[in-house]
């Protein structure tokens, strides 16, 4: 299938992680398919064997040998944390030389180290390979600092079997990778990756300007284009693919056209049947105007319906923002838009799953921290509440768990994690997760 990945306890109560990966496999609403959301569990704080606090920024959850992977950007606390810390119970290891946590039965943290060769992954994404490895992809730039910027030129892949990694290859490079900004567009078919990236001139085409579809087969990468256009400027885009070769592809941009009108700064929609060999033209969905269109997200549900859904931030004098979302019945061939859900404050980091038949989402309200939970049963908004939770210092991320479950983490300062300097604010990773209820 597409998209989440992720594992959590529906309970949160410490137990084991295989325990929770057979219950969220489970169909346990099959013959009730009435669903309603849950109550979230109360948060907790996500840490190494010896209790320190752990943070991974921007990861997402991937369920990985009987555990969880949290692949992100380690936050430069690890540095400045075994300075102040106690020094019985300091880390072993500087945290920008991982590239995340696997987190074992007992929810403590275990770190990753990077490939051999790498120096930084920026932003790794991950998707379960048929044996059960990780498919892993990250953004790098000959330039790369500790706060990587938004572009960078060059992805790698690389597989992690737990212990390892093979070798890295690189499969992308470009003047400008789309990369650091937006949650990327990465999904597998059959257990092999597919990714799409904005990119800007590619080096060894300077015409290859757009959207990049990357997909695996086997053991080698195929990449295609999908606006031939030089000047289109896409930088935010979302992909479903499926075994039968059919891919649709979004993006947020500006389609430019010789000889014909352009299309500017909108929400476009391009389709292949030939896994990525052959293109559409893009079609727009939406025209944002003076707008700013961003945090586009794809779901699947069943075979033939399919979502978007994206933020279209309001003019300056007017602080809010509007979840849109357009629906298509036939696979993405024609789409409608459904009501927007419109907010008085500026709202950002909208993250979604499909859950149980029905869409949930995540953002962040940017000037209280506040998250806010946003429920789709069906394509008008029938839920939304503002969470009793920690404000969130660093991007969140959603995850659905198998068939009933979602895994939120969002990154905090927390006080009292050093005996030796209480008062000694550190970044840490909370988590919480959402069963839904069945009738």
């Amino acid at each position: 299938m597409l998209y989440a990945n992720g594992i959590m306890d529906r309970a949160i109560s410490v137990r084991a992680v295989a325990m929770l990966l057979t219950l969220a496999g489970r169909q346990t609403c099959a013959q009730m398919p009435v669903c309603t959301p849950g109550a979230w569990s109360e948060p907790r704080m996500l840490v190494t064997a010896s209790g320190q606090p752990v943070i991974v920024e921007a990861a997402a959850a991937t369920p990985f040998r009987g555990g969880i992977a949290l692949l992100g950007t380690p936050n430069v606390v690890w540095k400045s944390s075994r300075v102040f810390a106690d020094s019985s119970s300091a880390l072993s290891g500087n945290g920008l030389d991982w590239a995340g946590v696997v987190v074992g039965p007992d929810f403590t943290a275990r770190p990753v180290g990077l490939p051999r060769g790498v120096t930084q992954m920026v932003a790794p994404r991950s998707v379960r390979a048929a044996d059960g490895t990780l498919h892993v992809i990250w953004a790098s730039s000959p330039d790369s600092v500790r706060r990587p910027r938004i572009n960078e030129t060059d992805l790698w892949y690389a597989r992690f079997d737990g212990t390892t990694w093979s070798e890295p290859e690189r499969i992308l490079s470009a003047r400008e990778i789309w990369w650091n900004s937006e949650w990327q567009a990465m999904t597998a078919v059959d257990g092999e990756p597919r990714i799409s990236v904005a990119v800007n001139a590619s080096l060894t085409s300077p015409s290859h300007t757009g959207v990049a579809y990357l997909r695996r087969s086997g053991t080698a990468w195929t990449v295609s284009w999908t606006s031939p256009y030089p000047g289109s400027a896409p930088f935010n885009t979302a992909v479903a693919a499926d075994a039968r070769g059919a891919v649709m592809l979004a993006f947020v941009g500006s389609v430019f056209r010789r000889g014909a009108r352009n299309d500017l700064n909108g929400l476009f929609v391009t389709h292949s049947a030939d896994s990525g060999a052959t293109w559409d033209a893009p079609e727009r969905v939406q025209d944002f105007g003076p707008h700013r269109g961003h945090a586009l997200q794809a779901l699947r549900q069943g075979q033939d319906t399919m979502h978007l859904l994206w933020l279209v931030d309001s003019q300056p004098a007017n602080p809010g923002a509007s979840i849109e979302h357009a629906v298509s019945t036939d696979r993405g061939a024609s789409w409608r838009l459904a009501p927007p859900l419109g907010f008085a404050e500026p709202m950002g980091e909208l993250s979604a799953v499909m859950l149980d038949g029905a869409i949930h989402g995540v953002l962040r309200n940017l000037r209280t921290r506040s998250l806010v939970h946003v429920t789709w049963a069906s394509p008008a908004a029938t839920a939304l509440r503002t969470l009793p939770f920690e404000p969130a210092k660093t991007p969140h991320h959603l995850d659905s768990i198998g068939r009933d479950s979602v895994l939120l983490t969002w990154g905090v300062d927390r006080e009292n994690s050093y005996p030796l300097f209480p008062r000694l604010a550190v970044p840490a990773l909370l988590y919480s997760v959402m069963t839904t209820q069945c009738r």
